[in-house]
């Protein structure tokens, strides 16, 4: 146990080109929801040990789960506590003895865990969490995914008169085209993309308050929750194409009380906080202590509190700069950001935008990125209509490309041997089109509909159980055989194996 006793000492940037410093908000209203009453039935009479069958009902609609199970190492779990002196310390929580179990169905997207009730909670898809309140499963809807830019100045420079990097030269100048193949183009002229394939690991610390530990009960169930939490996170990464992100959790910090919360919490009470103050607090403490804690290239506040700046705007998630991860000066980290979470995994989505301006990744339509629009749908704007709404677009993955080579980001060419890294494997690998017909419809003898050519299911996945005819109105797994030359489906594409 170490105390925070002393300053760190601050490191000088070399390079002399640094993105422009700023806070950023994203709102997208309240974080809203519907719920309804759930039923969970495990069949222990199909279950193996490695496949667990379940049934959930929720919002008038059944789910068949075939859940595989595997087994995740624990992610390092440490707390805040105030000494006698008043100064904060960071203790180690002694690991459980076992290993933690998680339950995925690759076919409906379902992450889900046992918590300390012996019961499932978790995402039962992308947008529905299971939970158990009060003897009692409870599903959850999240209906908003928008992300509302701030009025007025959006963005808030500080006085330091710095250039505009590398990154946020070239991000404007990208095509339109997505990490998805698009029929979309610019109607301003494009550089060509960059198609040299790039990979590197983000190492992520993430703390939660008080109100959202409460929420969430025990440590345990914390646990758990934050490892699916972010394995939503790390799935939006895994799609991207000509980069590879991953994402992996260095530790998870609790803060059990009032006390601590002050140490990242500004103007707050149990309802709401300053997000622009809090989120500044919180770089300061990281920057102040940053060589006491695991290795980290980037920092997340979760907070339960309904975030806000000025007297009463609403906001659901901040960063304090764009595209300088692993950098600290002066006592402050310039990687962190905080998001608003209820619980229920409302805030994922946000997680993955602020991730991305962490990264370099500014809003589709700034003129850092103006080559992209807005309103085509990607993460990086508020336009929620079709799959775009879970990729990012050229703009973005350029600026995260050209991040990497920035001289203050060598940290994300490290990776420290105690990050937990999440299961990568894709979805698809160990199913076919007709297991994913049975897993979706719940029928034994489903098939995929012969009337289609196989790759036409990868955007797709339509199925038959010799009496009816299911559309799923949803692509088939990533990863699934889609022909018979090997050829696999990529984001809705039958695509050819490399040579």
């Amino acid at each position: 146990m170490r105390g925070f006793l002393t300053t760190v000492c601050c490191f000088v940037l070399v390079a002399s080109s640094v993105d422009a410093l700023h806070v950023h908000h994203d709102n997208r209203g309240n974080l809203e929801s519907h719920r309804s009453p759930a039923t969970v039935r495990i069949h222990h009479e199909r279950s193996t040990d490695s496949e667990m069958k379940a049934t959930v009902t929720a919002f008038g609609e059944t789910h068949h789960l075939s859940l595989r199970k595997f087994v995740a190492a624990r992610i390092p779990l440490q707390e805040i506590i105030i000494n006698e002196w008043g100064n904060p310390v960071l203790q180690t929580l002694p690991e459980d003895s076992k290993s933690a179990i998680y339950f995925e169905d690759k076919s409906s997207n379902a992450i889900l865990y046992m918590n300390d009730k012996n019961t499932l909670e978790g995402m039962l898809s992308h947008d529905i969490s299971l939970k158990f309140e009060d003897n009692e499963h409870v599903a959850t809807k999240i209906n908003a995914v928008y992300f509302k830019p701030h009025s007025g100045n959006k963005y808030h420079h500080s006085n330091a008169d710095l250039s505009h990097s590398r990154s946020s030269e070239t991000a404007g100048n990208s095509n339109e085209n997505s990490n998805e193949d698009s029929d979309e183009t610019s109607d301003e002229t494009s550089r060509e993309i960059n198609t040299e394939y790039l990979q590197y690991s983000v190492e992520v610390l993430t703390v939660i308050d008080s109100e959202l530990l409460g929420i969430l009960g025990s440590d345990d169930n914390a646990v758990n929750f934050l490892t699916v939490y972010w394995m939503l996170v790390n799935r939006i990464y895994q799609r991207i194409q000509r980069i590879s992100i991953d994402l992996r959790l260095s530790s998870i910090i609790l803060s059990r009380s009032r006390n601590t919360d002050l140490l990242f919490l500004d103007n707050f009470n149990t309802f709401r906080a300053h997000s622009t103050k809090s989120l500044k607090k919180f770089s300061g403490y990281i920057g102040k202590y940053h060589s006491y804690l695991n290795e980290h290239d980037i920092a997340q506040f979760l907070t339960n509190r309904n975030l806000y700046v000025g007297s009463s705007y609403s906001v659901n998630g901040e960063s304090l700069h764009i595209g300088i991860p692993c950098y600290v000066e002066n006592e402050e980290a310039y990687y962190v950001s905080i998001v608003e979470e209820k619980g229920y995994f409302a805030g994922a989505m946000l997680s993955v935008h602020e991730v991305a301006h962490t990264l370099g990744a500014y809003d589709d339509g700034e003129p850092q990125s103006a080559s992209c629009s807005w309103d085509s749908g990607y993460i990086m704007s508020d336009e929620r209509f079709d799959y775009k709404t879970f990729l990012f677009s050229n703009c973005s993955i350029d600026a995260m490309r050209d991040v990497y080579d920035e001289d203050w980001a060598t940290c994300l060419s490290t990776v420290s041997g105690d990050a937990y890294q999440f299961p990568d494997s894709l979805p698809g690998e160990n199913k076919s089109f007709d297991d994913q017909c049975k897993d979706r419809t719940g029928y034994s003898d489903a098939v995929a509909d012969p009337r289609y050519q196989l790759s036409d299911h990868c955007v797709r996945l339509r199925c038959k159980d010799g009496k009816h005819y299911f559309d799923t109105v949803e692509p088939a797994l990533e990863a699934t055989a889609c022909d018979s030359a090997g050829g696999v489906c990529t984001l809705g594409v039958c695509v050819a194996p490399l040579a």
